[in-house]
């Protein structure tokens, strides 16, 4: 699977994108955001009664199943990941969260790539997050945190994004947008700051 990831190429913020086909790794030199390539963006099928969940439950019931699922040790493709420390629910992480799900409602489209151009690391520090280590995942067309949780766990990428010990602080969001392709749009940012 080709992955798209981002690295800090200096401390002003700038980023340049990289391809990886390797296994997931981490360097205490380089910090990378692992995401699964916008193909295996997970989607389902269109349901115009669908609708998000309130902002107070993707915070309660997301950090509540990330945590379970990093609880216990998981295989995520071909890799196997060991039960992960919990998580914790970070504000800014939503705010940037909430940004992309807006951005991708709005404009009717599933992607990593912010409709400006953004990339997921761009978004966290437009919204004040100096990150070490970030991830993106999303998804389109579920109704729940349940839902989207449970589909990110059968999809390698975004499994590991979810079990990657090194991710400490979640966010994530759900927008709406009847007349769509897909109704709802998800994104979880998991980050470690400096």
């Amino acid at each position: 699977m080709l992955l798209s990831g981002l690295r800090r190429s200096d401390l002003c913020g700038q980023y340049k994108e990289l391809a990886i086909t390797s296994k997931y790794f981490l360097s205490a030199a380089v910090a990378l955001l692992f995401c699964s390539c916008d193909s295996d963006v997970l989607t389902t099928t269109l349901n115009e009664s669908y609708s998000c969940e309130s902002a107070d439950k993707i915070n309660n019931e997301m950090l509540r199943l990330v945590n379970a699922a990093r609880s216990e040790a998981r295989r995520c493709g071909d890799e196997t990941y060991e039960a992960a420390s919990p998580i914790i629910w970070d504000i800014t992480l939503e705010k940037a969260a909430k940004v992309h799900s807006d951005d991708m409602a709005e404009h009717d489209f599933v992607s990593h790539t912010g409709s400006d151009g953004s990339t997921p690391g761009d978004r966290l520090i437009n919204n004040d997050y100096v990150w070490d280590v970030s991830a993106e995942n999303i998804s389109a067309g579920v109704e729940s945190s349940e839902e989207a949780v449970a589909g990110w766990l059968t999809s390698p990428g975004h499994c590991a994004n979810i079990m990657h010990p090194a991710l400490e602080e979640i966010g994530a969001a759900c927008s709406r947008q009847s007349g769509t392709k897909y109704v709802t749009y998800w994104t979880l940012e998991l980050a470690t700051s400096y």
